[in-house]
C-alpha cells in the first residue's frame, strides 16, 4: 500500500484536493444566491457566496491570462517532479497542495469564468472571502518557502563547514 501511494502521491493527494474543493463549491452554488451570506459564528465566521472573476484578493486580470498562468504553473510543478524526483515529504507535499488548489480554481475559471469563493472571515478584519483550493495553494506555498528556506540553509552549513 504504501508503494502505492508513494507511486501516486501527486495524483492521489491533489484529486482529493480538487473533491473536497469541487464539492463545496457545488454546494454553495447550489444553496446560496450570489452574495447569499449565512452566519456560522456570529461576528467571526460566515459563508458567503461570491463570484471572483480575477485573481487572488479580487486583482483585476483577464480570464485567459489567468488560465494560461496557472496551466504553465502546473505544467512547471509536474516537469520539475519528473525531473527531480523529490524525496522530502515536506516537498512533495507542498507541491501537491499547490497542484490541488491550482486544479481546483483552474477548473472554476474553465467553467464558470470566474471562482467560486464561500469563506468568509471579515467581521474580524480579513479582508478577502477564499475557498478550499486557496488554502491548499497558501499552505503548499508556506511548506515549499520553509523547505527551500531549510535547504539553503543546510547548504550553506555543509560549505562552512567544509
Amino acid at each position: 500500500m504504501t508503494k502505492f501511494f508513494n507511486k501516486y502521491f501527486y495524483i492521489i493527494i491533489p484529486t482529493l484536493i480538487v473533491a473536497v474543493d469541487q464539492g463545496a463549491k457545488i454546494l454553495v452554488r447550489l444553496n446560496f444566491d450570489l452574495f447569499q451570506s449565512v452566519r456560522v459564528i456570529p461576528r467571526v465566521f460566515y459563508l458567503t457566496y461570491f463570484g471572483n472573476p480575477g485573481a487572488g484578493m479580487g486583482i483585476p486580470i483577464p480570464r485567459w491570462w489567468l488560465v494560461a498562468l496557472t496551466v504553465f504553473i502546473i505544467a512547471g510543478f509536474i516537469y520539475y517532479i519528473a525531473r527531480r524526483k523529490p524525496a522530502c515529504m515536506w516537498f512533495k507535499t507542498s507541491i501537491a497542495f499547490i497542484l490541488g488548489g491550482a486544479f481546483g480554481n483552474l477548473i472554476d475559471r474553465a467553467v464558470t469564468g470566474y471562482v467560486v469563493d464561500f469563506l468568509d472571515f471579515s467581521q474580524i478584519g480579513f479582508p478577502f472571502i477564499f475557498n478550499i483550493a486557496d488554502i491548499f495553494v497558501v499552505v503548499g506555498a508556506v511548506i515549499l518557502m520553509i523547505c527551500v528556506i531549510r535547504e539553503k540553509k543546510d547548504e550553506k552549513s555543509e560549505k562552512d563547514g567544509a
